[in-house]
Parts: structure tokens; sequence; C-alpha cells
């Protein structure tokens, strides 16, 4: 009997996980029937389980974890927390991926299958924290042509794609690899990017919130669907360079006007002090226009303003890697 592969698309019972049949030689799915129940369907399945992460944790200021780092010793804090029944560290960074660039996710091997729903197209997930070896999203597969088995250039240094995974999200444009080794390749030893923790009660997620707050007050905390989390790779890169470029910007602008309004007070009070001589004995005092400290405030402003431009668009192109690197 051949089957739809997506009308055995089945939820097992008890586990909230999914089951996928197997495909013989003739390239159909030849299960008796939709595999329900793995125990009693005769075809071999791979399971995955649910998306678990309910609330996210990351440094206060931060807009989206790319640009967060808090201590990796805030997990023990976190888990610690009535209420709190998995938690487990996530260090993201922008990576280049043979010619291209994509978000990499630091995750700890053996927490995957309670942090992402998936499912596998080719080989198999990373199992252990073994440097060299990595998963990557289907997208990201068909557009560098690469499969399970191929090496690939991450960051420049040679690794193994273990598998190719479909999450059906933006995380088929991603790549998976063990949290210790996206901490050693990105400089973040003993850190991470945000910490992903599941209730035990999804009716007390609030108040477990709450008590991370006051636990730790340099963190944010939020549910997980309240956050840029779950933003693509991107508008991730977007928001970050939008972010730098404003900021760059603001505190230039803000070191204008203060140099400014300086420049203008020390020039106020010196010119009351001055004086033009005509003819011995006679001279006339310099009458102060407003306009005139007008037209010098905004040429000023224009100076600080066109100056910025080049910096900040020059710091947008850092990576956010090599500034945790180097800070």
């Amino acid at each position: 009997m051949v089957i739809d592969k997506f009308a055995c698309l089945q939820p097992l019972p008890l586990h909230r996980e999914w089951a996928f049949p197997s495909q013989d030689t003739n390239s159909s799915y030849n299960c008796r029937a939709c595999c329900t129940d793995p125990h009693l369907c005769d075809c071999p399945v791979s399971t995955v389980s649910s998306l678990g992460g309910e609330i996210d944790v990351w440094s206060k200021g931060a807009s989206y974890p790319l640009i967060s780092k808090i201590p990796e010793s805030y997990l023990s804090t976190v888990k610690a927390v009535p209420g709190i029944s998995f938690a487990t560290p996530v260090t993201l960074a922008l990576m280049t991926v043979d010619s291209d660039e994509a978000l990499t996710a630091g995750v700890v091997p053996a927490q995957l299958h309670s942090l992402l729903n998936y499912s596998m197209v080719a080989g198999a997930m990373i199992t252990s924290n073994q440097t060299g070896v990595l998963a990557i999203g289907k997208a990201l597969s068909a557009t560098i042509g690469k499969g399970a088995g191929d090496p690939v250039q991450l960051n420049g240094a040679v690794y193994s794609i273990s598998g190719i995974y479909l999450t059906n999200s933006w995380m088929d444009y991603s790549v998976i690899i063990p949290h210790v080794v996206a901490q050693q390749m990105i400089g973040m030893v003993n850190g991470t990017s945000m910490i992903v923790a599941t209730a035990r009660d999804s009716r007390n997620i609030d108040k477990v919130i709450g008590q991370i707050r006051t636990l730790m007050p340099t963190v944010e905390a939020f549910r997980s669907s309240e956050t840029p989390s779950k933003v693509s790779p991107i508008f991730a890169s977007l928001e970050y360079i939008n972010q730098i470029i404003k900021l760059v910007l603001y505190e230039s602008l803000l070191l204008g006007t203060l140099g400014t309004l300086i420049g203008l007070g020390i020039s106020y009070a010196a010119l009351q002090f001055i004086s033009i001589p005509i003819v011995q004995n006679v001279s006339v005092a310099i009458i102060l226009v407003p306009s005139t400290f007008l037209y010098a405030a905004l040429l000023a402003f224009s100076v600080s303003f066109l100056a910025s431009i080049y910096p900040a668009i020059k710091i947008a192109r850092v990576r956010p890697q090599e500034v945790f690197r180097f800070g």
C-alpha cells in the first residue's frame, strides 16, 4: 500500500512527537498504515519532539539575542527557579557558510529535542560536542549546494555536514553546532546569548518570569511568543545594522550638541570683552546678533552629522561575534 508522505504525518499518542514513514527503493512510502504508534508500526520512523521553550532570557537592553551576552552560570539560577522544568543555553551568531552567510545556533545536542521541532531530511542531527561537525537547514543546503556528508566552511574552518533538517520555518536557513563549539568560535567562553526555559505549568509562566527578573536584575525574561527571538536571520541582520547606525549617529549628535553649546557659551562670554579699534582711543564693541549663533549651531550640527556617517557604516559592518571576541 502506497501512502502519501504528508497524509501519513501523525502525532504519536502521549508524546507530542511526529512520525515520518520511510521510503523504499521505488521512492514510494510503503507503510501498512500511518505510524501512530511506534510499537505497532513495522516501518522505520524518525521522531522529534515539539518545540518546548516558553521563556527566553537574555541581557537587559538587547533588542534581540544576536547582540546579547549573559554569563552561562545564570543557567543554574534559572533552573533553580520554582516552576522551571527545563532550561538550556543557546548561543547565536551570524557566520559565513562557504560563500554565504547564515544564522548559526550553538545548542546542547542532548537538549535539541526539547528545543526545536524538526525532521531529518538526510543524515543525522549532531549528537555530541564534537567539533568539526554541524547540521544545516534544508533551505541553506539547497542554496550552497551541499548535502549530508559533504565538507563545508564555517567562518573559514572546514566542517562536515552530519545531516539536513527541516522545520518549515526560518531555521531552515541556519546552522546548528554544539554550544561549546559556538562559544569557542565567537569568543564567548563561559557566556551565552540566551537561555531558553520551560515552565512546569504554563499557567504560571508570568509568575516564573517575574521570579527570574527579580533574581537576575541584569537580564530580561519574556514569553517566547512575545520576543523577537524567532525573527528571521535576514531581518536580524538588518535590525543589527540599523541599531548600530542609530547608536553611532545619536552619540555623534549628542557630542556635537554639547560641543556646540559649550563653544557658543565661551564665544558669547569672550565677545563681551572684545572690541574692534577704529582710531586711536576709539573702538567699537561687537554687536551680538542671535542669527549668528543660530547659523553657527546649524553648521556645527551639520558637520557632526556628516562626520558620523562614515564611522557608523564602518562599525555596522563589524559582525557581532567579532565584537564579543575582541571586546
